[in-house]
């Protein structure tokens, strides 16, 4: 893994603590609304529900189906059942590994992180530089009135 940052190893350790969260997110990700067998919920109440972003199990949630224009208290009821029978059947394994992707994705997460700062910090340096240049030119272009200043006061 090589050179590990104080921020990959807190993240990491996340992960590692929320594993059994992380298994089951995946697990409701695969079961996509299209191809479920719901009742009261046909094709064009699935499109509808993808067009909100609610694909998979892992997207029914409460607060999401009440947001989807057209949906009854009574469907978005069925939908949740749905997800919770589905959720019935997830086995957390805790002999397996975090997921690659995971890390990967912290992977990526730092990397952007860390280009952004240093997009900052070099921004940031061009404009001291900036700074710095007008200072020098304002103190250069006074440089003879406060010479002259100088010479009036003695």
């Amino acid at each position: 893994m090589g050179h590990l940052t104080f921020q990959t190893v807190a993240r990491i350790s996340e992960l590692e603590r929320n594993r059994r969260q992380a298994q089951l997110h995946r697990f409701l990700d695969n079961f996509e609304i299209s191809s479920a067998k719901i009742e009261s919920i046909g094709p064009g109440k699935k499109q509808v529900l993808e067009s909100y972003g609610v694909e998979t199990a892992l997207d029914v949630e409460r607060n999401k189906l009440y947001s989807v224009s057209g949906f009854e208290p009574k469907t978005a009821q069925k939908l949740l059942n749905w997800r919770r029978s589905v959720e019935a059947r997830f086995v957390f394994d805790p002999s397996r590994a975090i997921d690659p992707r995971d890390i990967a994705q912290i992977d990526q997460d730092i990397l952007g992180d860390r280009k952004r700062l240093q997009g900052a910090l070099v921004l940031g340096l061009e404009q001291l530089k900036q700074t710095r240049a007008q200072i020098l030119a304002a103190r250069e272009h006074s440089r003879p009135e406060m010479e002259r200043l100088a010479l009036d006061q003695s």
